[in-house]
């Protein structure tokens, strides 16, 4: 990929579910090549926040300066409305979206917090 030198770009990158730990590695070397890409994830869910390279994945991600988020109810319908072919349908959003939302926020944050494992 040739990005134009001199310039700076944003990337908004929405993902049903956060990077593995594989691909956090492309993700991060790909930054270190281009420091003139700025990098946001919004996540539906967490992949595998439980198992401990998932969760180092996810620091490294953010050690790199990525800014690393879960989606809440503006994240979705934002990605509906302007990413997905919805037939002129309004996003509804599911029971609990804004609580398992804040749930998965508060895990996120846990994980970016803790350096201990």
């Amino acid at each position: 990929m040739l990005l134009s030198s001199g310039e700076k770009y944003r990337v908004t990158w929405y993902i049903s579910w956060s990077p593995c730990f594989a691909c956090v590695d492309e993700v991060v070397k790909f930054l270190r090549e281009h420091k003139d890409v700025e990098l946001i994830i919004f996540a539906a869910r967490l992949y595998h926040s439980d198992i401990l390279q998932y969760r180092q994945g996810l620091r490294k991600l953010h050690d790199a300066g990525v800014h690393v988020a879960i989606m809440s109810y503006y994240e979705f319908k934002h990605c509906l409305n302007d990413f997905v072919f919805h037939q002129g349908r309004s996003f509804c959003p599911w029971n609990d979206l804004n609580k398992n939302s804040k749930n998965l926020s508060n895990t996120l944050e846990d994980i970016l917090q803790n350096q201990e494992d």
